[in-house]
C-alpha cells in the first residue's frame, strides 16, 4: 500500500508530453536547490510550487488515477442532470427544457467527445484534482480525500475502496456549497418476496445511503446501495450482526478519531456520579475507574411498515441530519407491508403474524449477541402496532426495571443474588420506546401500557392532529387513535400515564400535505429527537424547544402567519 498525495492532473496529456513536463521540473528543481528531494516511487520532484501539501505530494501517471477521475465526473454530471427540489411551484416549460436539452448536451459533446482536455481550456481556468490518502494497485483504497477545483467538482473524504468511495464520507459542492453525507445502517428485513406483502426468512445486511443534508437537495437522493446482504440468517442463536461488526462492514465516520476529552461530573439531584458515553450499573455510584478500551454500544432501532429501500432512505436521512456520535448504532428492521391505503386492511393483518413477531425476536436477540445493551426504539405509523403485539415475545431479549419506592433509600437498596445480576446484565435495557405518528388504538395502549413501564422508562409519543393517514384509519377502524391524540392519556382510574405526548401541530416547514411523514427532514422534529436519545431527557428537561399546555407537549415557534422584522 502506497500512502501519499497524488496529484491528477490532465488525464489525456500523451506520454511523451508527460515526461517532457516531468522533466522540465526536474531541471528546474536541480537548479533552485542542489539538495532537492525526490519521490522514489515515479521519481516525481516534490516541490512547494506544485501543491500546498509540499513535501507530501506526488503527481501519478493519468493512466492510473483515470478510473477514479471519470467515476467522479460521473457523480458530477449526475448531480446536474437531476437537479433539485425547490419550494417554488412552476409550470412545465418547452422552451426551457429544450434549452436546457440543448445546452446540456453541448455540454457533454465539447467535454467527453470532441474537446480534447490539455493544460488550458478555452471555457474556463484550467483544473487540477487531488487525491491524498492510501492507494492499492494504483486505485484509492482506504480513508483518503478527493478534491476537485472544477466550479462543480467537489471535496470529498471518507471511505474508499477500489478507486471508489463507499461511505462513510462527507462531500461539498465548489460551487453551491452543497453537503451531502454517506453513512451506514444496518439492517433486517423479512420481506421482499413477489409483492411487498410476501414474507420470507430473515436476511441481515449493511446498506449505504447517501443524503443531501444542507444547500440543495437533489432530486432522486437520498440514494441506497448494498455494502453487504441481504444475507440469510439461518443460525439458530443469531450472530449475524456480531459477525457484519467484527468483519466491518459497518463503520462510522467518527470511529477512527481519537478520544480528546472525557466529561466527569456530580449529578446532586441523584447523587452520584456521571461521566460521558458511558451508562452506570449502579444506582450510586461514588468511585468511576476510566480505561479507554471498550465501551457499552447503544443502539437505534427503527421499526417500519415501508419496502427495504425506502426504510432505508428515511431513517438515513434522520440520521444525517441528526448527526449522532458513533457509540449509537443505527438499525433498521423491515418487515412486509406496503404504503397504499387500498391494502390497508392487509398490513393491519400482517402486523398481527407471529411469524413476523418471531423474526423481530430474533433481530433483537441477534442484538444482544453482538453487544448491545441499550437500545432506544423508533417505530412509525404501522410500526407501533407491529411492535405492541410483539411485545410479549420481544421482551424476553429486555431485561426488567428496578424500580424503587420513593420512601426507599439509597442506603437501602436490597442486594440481588450475583447470578441474577450477571443474567440481567446479560439482556437489553430498553431505553427509550418512541412512537412517532403511531397507527394504534388508544384503549389498547392503556392495556398494554403497564408491561410496557416494566421494561422502559421513556416513553414518547409524536401525534398531529392534522394526520391525514390516521384519519383515514380510524375511519376504518371506528376507534380513537394515538397518533392523532393531543391529549393526555389516563387510565380507567382516571390517573394519567406517565407518557411524553408531544404535539406536532404546530410544525409547517417540510411539510407534505398529509402531515404524516417528516420526523426525518424537520430540522425542529431532528434536534428534539437528538435529545431524546443522546441526552435522554424527558419532554419536562428539553425546555429550549417544548413548553407544556395542559399536560402536553407543544413546540415553542412562531406561525408561520407572523413575520420577523
Amino acid at each position: 500500500m502506497d500512502e501519499r498525495s497524488h496529484l491528477l492532473g490532465d488525464i489525456n496529456v500523451e506520454e511523451s508530453n508527460l515526461r517532457d513536463n516531468i522533466e522540465n521540473v526536474r531541471e528546474n528543481r536541480e537548479s533552485a536547490s542542489p539538495n532537492s528531494t525526490y519521490d522514489n516511487y515515479n521519481s516525481v520532484p516534490m516541490s512547494s510550487s506544485v501543491s500546498p501539501l509540499d513535501d507530501s505530494i506526488e503527481t501519478v501517471i493519468a493512466t492510473e488515477l483515470q478510473y477514479t477521475y471519470w467515476f467522479m465526473k460521473k457523480r458530477q454530471w449526475s448531480r446536474l442532470q437531476r437537479g433539485t427540489f425547490t419550494n417554488e411551484k412552476r409550470g412545465f416549460s418547452i422552451l426551457w427544457f429544450a434549452f436546457f436539452l440543448a445546452a446540456y448536451g453541448a455540454y457533454l459533446f465539447l467535454q467527453i467527445y470532441h474537446f480534447q482536455r490539455t493544460d488550458r481550456n478555452c471555457f474556463r481556468a484550467p483544473t487540477t484534482c487531488i487525491y491524498e490518502g492510501p492507494l492499492v494497485d494504483g486505485r484509492p483504497h482506504g480513508i483518503g480525500t478527493w478534491m476537485d477545483t472544477s466550479y462543480q467538482g467537489e471535496l470529498l473524504s471518507g471511505y474508499w475502496e477500489d478507486g471508489i468511495p463507499i461511505g462513510p464520507f462527507e462531500s461539498m459542492e465548489n460551487d453551491t456549497r452543497s453537503l451531502l453525507v454517506n453513512l451506514r445502517i444496518v439492517y433486517g428485513t423479512n420481506g421482499g418476496g413477489k409483492s411487498w406483502l410476501d414474507r420470507v426468512p430473515l436476511h441481515t445486511g449493511v446498506a449505504a445511503v447517501e443524503c443531501c443534508v444542507s444547500g440543495n437537495f437533489f432530486k432522486g437522493y437520498p440514494k441506497v446501495s448494498m455494502i453487504k446482504g441481504p444475507d440469510l440468517c439461518s443460525c439458530k442463536k443469531c450472530s449475524c450482526i456480531k459477525k457484519l461488526f467484527e468483519n466491518r462492514s459497518y463503520k462510522h465516520s467518527d470511529d477512527d478519531k481519537t478520544l480528546t476529552s472525557i466529561v466527569v461530573s456530580v449529578d446532586r439531584k441523584m447523587d452520584t456520579l456521571l461521566v460521558s458515553g458511558h451508562k452506570s450499573k449502579l444506582l450510586k455510584q461514588g468511585k468511576v475507574e476510566i480505561e479507554l478500551i471498550s465501551k457499552d454500544k447503544k443502539s437505534l432501532v427503527l421499526d417500519n411498515n415501508w419496502i427495504s429501500s425506502q426504510t432505508s432512505e428515511v431513517f438515513a436521512q434522520f440520521l444525517a441530519l441528526g448527526h449522532f456520535p458513533n457509540h449509537i448504532k443505527p438499525f433498521v428492521f423491515n418487515w412486509p407491508s406496503s404504503t397504499s391505503s387500498l391494502l390497508y386492511w392487509c398490513a393491519h393483518s400482517i402486523a398481527s403474524d407471529n411469524d413476523n413477531h418471531r423474526d423481530l425476536q430474533k433481530f433483537i436477540e441477534s442484538l444482544g449477541n453482538a453487544g448491545i445493551r441499550n437500545l432506544h426504539i423508533m417505530c412509525h405509523s404501522m410500526g407501533t402496532r407491529f411492535l405492541l403485539r410483539s411485545f410479549s415475545k420481544v421482551k424476553k431479549a429486555f431485561g426488567k426495571r428496578m424500580v424503587l419506592s420513593p420512601n426507599v433509600s439509597f442506603n437501602n437498596i436490597p442486594n440481588v443474588p450475583e447470578q441474577q445480576q450477571r443474567q440481567h446484565e446479560s439482556k437489553i435495557s430498553l431505553t427509550n420506546l418512541i412512537f412517532l405518528n403511531p397507527d394504534y388504538e388508544i384503549e389498547t395502549f392503556k392495556n398494554d401500557y403497564d408491561e410496557l413501564r416494566n421494561y422502559c422508562p421513556r416513553i414518547t409519543v409524536y401525534a398531529d392532529h392534522r394526520d391525514m393517514a390516521i384519519k383515514m384509519a380510524f375511519k376504518m377502524l371506528q376507534k380513537q387513535n394515538l397518533g392523532n391524540n393531543i391529549n393526555p392519556i389516563s387510565d380507567d382510574y382516571g390517573r394519567s400515564l406517565d407518557v411524553d405526548i408531544i404535539d406536532t401541530g404546530d410544525l409547517d416547514s417540510n411539510m407534505s400535505e398529509r402531515h404524516h411523514s417528516f420526523f426525518n427532514i424537520n430540522r425542529l422534529m431532528v434536534d428534539d429527537l437528538h435529545d431524546l436519545i443522546v441526552t435522554g431527557k424527558r419532554a419536562e428537561e428539553r425546555t429550549s424547544r417544548l413548553k407544556k399546555v395542559n399536560d402536553v407537549y407543544r413546540f415553542s415557534i412562531l406561525p408561520s402567519s407572523v413575520v420577523v422584522v
